[in-house]
């Protein structure tokens, strides 16, 4: 009811925002489709509790929303990865009139830091290094910084908040210039992983291919337990990252969910 009633006021010039769980917009998926996207209605979906659980537990699982929405390729989706990126898109999505667009971050700690300037639609770059480009979505981001404190590789860092449409310019210009890939991102099979993974595919890239490493959920319910016990079962902790780091020449191919 929550999303149809949106696409109502859209409809009639109003600017809704639906501010629902992750879990929750599941529910809505005809709706979604049926009443926002088919009709191109800027309604904004402020997606809380998107990615790992954590003690919510099962029911409350976040980690399909980026796989569902990408299925419309009106829908621009967000992943903020500090309080002040939410900010900054919440601001931008006031004026975007565009399409229907939504913006997804976790139950987690704030990740603070001292962004300021207007938003855009494309990836920013965190860190320029050598040898390992990692594109990190969304909250992710924190924890890859924190891992290379820890290590004395210095990767290319590009926080990619914005999911759909996904930013090949940037993602062209840095790549050419490193040997292997890594793509983290808090959510099931789909996403950036898969676009960048299929695109190449049909391009005929086997060269970027055989770069890439994907770390995304497992494909089965998360354990009831803390987010943090979570994101270790799937190799997302800043630790886990120190050790695809500290190998990265015996990285392959390779994809955790799988």
């Amino acid at each position: 009811h929550a999303v149809t009633f949106a696409a109502g006021l859209a409809k009639q010039g109003y600017k809704p925002f639906v501010c629902i769980y992750s879990t929750f917009l599941r529910r809505a998926f005809d709706q979604i489709y049926h009443d926002v996207v088919l009709q191109n209605l800027p309604v904004k979906f402020i997606i809380d509790k998107a990615g790992f659980p954590g003690a919510d537990g099962k029911t409350h699982s976040g980690l399909f929303d980026i796989a569902m929405l990408q299925n419309f390729g009106n829908m621009t989706i967000l992943a903020p990865s500090s309080k002040n990126e939410l900010v900054q898109m919440l601001n931008f999505a006031s004026r975007y009139n565009n399409s229907p667009i939504s913006i997804r971050f976790p139950k987690a700690q704030v990740f603070n830091d001292n962004t300021i300037g207007n938003f855009s639609l494309n990836s920013k770059v965190i860190a320029k290094g050598k040898d390992i480009m990692i594109l990190s979505v969304g909250d992710m981001l924190s924890n890859v910084i924190e891992a290379t404190k820890l290590t004395n590789c210095t990767p290319t860092i590009i926080d990619v908040r914005v999911i759909q449409p996904f930013d090949w310019e940037t993602f062209f210009k840095y790549e050419k210039d490193h040997d292997k890939i890594i793509v983290i991102e808090e959510g099931i099979l789909g996403g950036i992983s898969n676009v960048i993974l299929e695109t190449m595919q049909k391009f005929n890239k086997g060269q970027i291919i055989s770069k890439l490493k994907f770390i995304q959920a497992k494909k089965e319910f998360p354990c009831h337990d803390s987010r943090n016990t979570q994101l270790a079962q799937s190799q997302m902790l800043a630790k886990d990252i120190v050790n695809i780091l500290n190998y990265h020449d015996a990285l392959e191919i390779s994809n955790v969910s799988s």
